[in-house]
């Protein structure tokens, strides 16, 4: 998209993605690709956004699509809900944008 609308949780989680792929290549590390998984406070009950760094075999990551879950959309399935939202939110790191529909 753009750099002016990167959040303070994109950027943090990309440079430490990229650091770690520095270092596997630094390792001569070969067949493998960074991960990064989401931290969900377990019982801290922590609603903020926590990427959790990895990696995983190039022989162990599958190649099927994967869905948003049935949760995530509305029953209409044309639009997110508010559990997506709730998801969303703390990666996105404040308030979402407002849009308006042409009608």
């Amino acid at each position: 998209m753009a750099q002016a609308a990167i959040s303070r949780a994109d950027a943090e989680e990309a440079y430490n993605l990229g650091t770690l792929a520095i270092r596997l290549a630094g390792d001569e590390c070969s067949g493998y690709v960074v991960t990064a998984g989401r931290d969900t406070g377990g019982e801290r009950g922590d609603k903020g956004y926590r990427a959790v760094e990895g990696t995983a075999r190039l022989d162990q990551v599958s190649d099927a699509p994967r869905t948003l879950p049935e949760e995530y959309l509305t029953p209409a399935g044309t639009d997110v809900s508010e559990a997506f939202l709730d998801w969303a939110r703390p990666l996105i790191g404040g308030a979402l944008p407002e849009y308006t529909t042409l009608g």
